[in-house]
């Protein structure tokens, strides 16, 4: 849920593997994947997109809230460059900042993503049931981060998620997030 986090805010992702145990396209597939947490509905998304680059071209660092791969340890190494940095060889999120379990949307998020778990433990949900199901919360964040917050669903559980994704939400606001949305609707 770094990553989810990381994508709807904008912040600039990089995947790596240095060593052999990633192809380039494996790399790519893994750039490619992270997009499709949010797309539906952020279809623009794969404006910022850039499944595997290369020394020689960096137009992907202009790009604001990039999504991209590499296999050359330079970029791992130029941490001015990403927010994070997910090195696939150790299975590992580098973060610029940590304070995303400081959150008190984690809570959610975490909640979110083990009830997808389990689902896909037991076998009740493939991969195209967890692609809608993360389409759906983000259209949710979108709609709140569209609209002030109405409490119509009053129940208690409606009301706390909403609490706890006001940080969240109020971000959403300042970034392209609002603009896509206020083309669609």
């Amino acid at each position: 849920m770094i990553i989810y986090d990381a994508i709807i805010l904008e912040k600039r992702v990089l995947f790596t593997s240095t060593g052999n145990n990633f192809s380039a396209q494996e790399i790519a597939q893994c750039v490619c994947a992270a997009a499709l947490l949010v797309s539906p509905p952020l279809f623009s998304i794969l404006n910022r997109v850039f499944p595997y680059c290369i020394w020689e071209d960096l137009k992907f660092l202009e790009v604001k809230g990039y999504i991209a791969g590499s296999k050359n340890e330079l970029f791992k190494m130029r941490i001015n460059w990403f927010d994070i940095c997910c090195d696939l060889d150790t299975g590992t999120i580098i973060e610029e900042s940590k304070d995303y379990s400081a959150q008190r949307y984690y809570k959610e998020d975490i909640e979110f993503i083990e009830q997808l778990l389990e689902r896909l433990n037991n076998g009740t949900v493939d991969e195209d049931g967890i692609g809608f199901a993360f389409s759906e919360y983000t259209r949710v964040l979108l709609e709140l981060a569209m609209h002030e917050p109405c409490y119509y669903n009053n129940t208690e559980a409606h009301q706390l998620f909403i609490e706890n994704q006001w940080v969240r939400i109020f971000a959403l606001r300042r970034t392209f997030c609002k603009d896509i949305l206020l083309k669609v609707l």
